[in-house]
């Protein structure tokens, strides 16, 4: 688990989420999630992106845009 800008972000066994924090109602929303293979070992965020690492070795880059072209080079 972690948290990157507003949001709180989670790994497991074949899923990513994204989870928004409602401090008033005190309650966690389901933003996004994304299924996968393996089992979520490592979360990182950099850059407006979350770095999702698997107990495979799988590295999955998720963000809202394309990621420029040279910036996985």
């Amino acid at each position: 688990l972690i948290k990157a800008g507003l949001r709180l972000y989670a790994g497991s066994k074949g899923l990513v989420l994204a989870l928004d924090f409602d401090a008033g109602a005190k309650t966690l929303t389901v933003a996004w999630q994304h299924e996968l293979q393996g089992t979520v070992v490592r979360l990182a965020a950099a850059a407006d992106r979350l770095f999702a690492v698997t107990d495979e070795g799988t590295v999955l880059c998720l963000g809202s845009g394309p990621a420029p072209a040279d910036a996985f080079a």
